[in-house]
């Protein structure tokens, strides 16, 4: 994989909720996909999915790196 090198700025709200929902249509179930990573020291993290579709918490959850999810994300 290759680093995009795009202009630094930070993106809309609406941009944002506009690129997940066309990023949906593109993750299937068993496929496996590569998200940016905010950790220094780290490009982009490699992911297997595992679900069918979205899933919605219906509780707060932290995972193996201590990262919050909140209800309802």
């Amino acid at each position: 994989m290759q680093q995009e090198t795009l202009p630094q700025r930070r993106s809309t709200r609406s941009e944002v909720k506009e690129e997940r929902e066309e990023l949906k249509l593109f993750v299937t179930q068993n496929s496996t996909i590569a998200i940016a990573a905010a950790d220094r020291g780290e490009n982009y993290y490699v992911l297997k999915v595992t679900s069918e579709g979205e899933e919605i918490l219906q509780h707060g959850e932290r995972d193996g790196y201590n990262c919050k999810y909140c209800r309802g994300s």
